[in-house]
């Protein structure tokens, strides 16, 4: 079956395309990306704790960084907004936490806030609209969890 065919589209394909123009963003403020990978998944903390998560490399048996998003996320931009906090920290190989080296990519890039929730400030929250924009909505729909739905 041909990809253009299947008919929800693949969220990992949709995921990559997302990280390739978020590469541009972190370009822009002077960063490169490492070799990655990114998937829907539940994070190590488990259902309802953390929306995304970054590995480092050497918990990788390729030696790369992985990151998930938990699927219980289907909003397009509020999903580039927890990549770009992820791909900050596998810029930092998750190496300070969200301490000096991670804080300084992060505001770098256009995150605000408190560095454990860092989010998109207003600059970057435009350019990720238009990135959404571009790639078209993520081919994914939220699972719902019964225990921890509000």
């Amino acid at each position: 079956m041909y990809l253009s065919t299947y008919p929800f589209g693949f969220r990992e394909e949709w995921l990559c395309r997302a990280v390739a123009a978020l590469g541009f963003v972190f370009s822009e403020a002077g960063y490169g990306l490492p070799p990655l990978r990114v998937s829907i998944g539940w994070t190590s903390r488990g259902r309802g704790h953390c929306v995304a998560e970054c590995w480092p490399r050497a918990a990788s048996s390729i030696g790369v960084n992985e990151i998930f998003v938990a699927p219980t996320e289907d909003n397009s931009v509020a999903i580039l907004d927890h990549l770009t906090h992820e791909l900050a920290h596998a810029i930092d190989d998750c190496q300070s936490g969200h301490g000096k080296s991670f804080r300084k990519i992060a505001l770098d890039v256009g995150l605000q806030g408190r560095m454990s929730e860092a989010r998109a400030g207003r600059e970057l929250r435009l350019k990720l609209y238009s990135i959404a924009e571009a790639i078209g909505p993520i081919p994914h729909q939220k699972i719902y969890v019964p225990e921890i739905e509000g």
